[in-house]
């Protein structure tokens, strides 16, 4: 079984960022929700987030500014 999920770092609505996880099946770019985690950097989600499988990746939103 396959699975095509990955996760993006994207802003948290709540301030911070979060690792919200999509998948290459599904039409629309995940967003984050209150309901997920919030991270103080980009680098504490990243963290997480590359600490879970993803087979298709880890990546960071263009929204992030970050380098």
């Amino acid at each position: 079984m396959s699975a095509d999920n990955y996760y993006i770092i994207r802003k948290h609505p709540l301030g911070g960022f979060a690792a919200v996880m999509g998948f290459m099946s599904d039409d629309t770019e995940p967003t984050a929700s209150e309901l997920y985690p919030q991270y103080a950097t980009v680098e504490d989600a990243l963290h997480t987030a590359m600490a879970d499988y993803a087979e298709y990746g880890v990546s960071v939103h263009q929204e992030c500014e970050w380098r």
